[in-house]
């Protein structure tokens, strides 16, 4: 993949938090531009969870609005820049952040 590796999992309290994330097996939804040719869109909710180390939710479910991937191809891969920033930095200590990623998969038949 394309990103740059930390070499710590320390953050500063104002630091932001990137995701990489690179899902495969989606499914697209059939549109077409302004001239009639195809386009795919790829359709992707996120949200997360932030804990203390004792496993107290402290923000409670937060939702990140994503648009649709809208593609002239029917990509095998794709990246999502999924960032969490602080308006209110948390103290110093440890955190588990769960993160909820939801995209439309390809649904797969098969015959035997």
């Amino acid at each position: 993949g394309i990103y740059e590796e930390r070499n710590s999992n320390v953050f500063q309290p104002d630091e932001p938090l990137f995701l990489y994330i690179e899902p495969t097996w989606f499914a697209y939804k059939n549109l077409k531009d302004n001239l009639g040719k195809p386009l795919y869109s790829i359709s992707i909710a996120a949200s997360f969870i932030i804990y203390d180390k004792n496993g107290k939710n402290l923000t409670g479910l937060v939702l990140i609005p994503l648009p649709d991937i809208i593609s002239h191809y029917k990509n095998s891969e794709i990246y999502i820049p999924f960032a969490i920033t602080q308006s209110s930095p948390f103290p110093p200590g440890d955190y588990t952040i769960k993160y909820t990623i939801m995209i439309e998969i390809l649904a797969i038949l098969l015959i035997l």
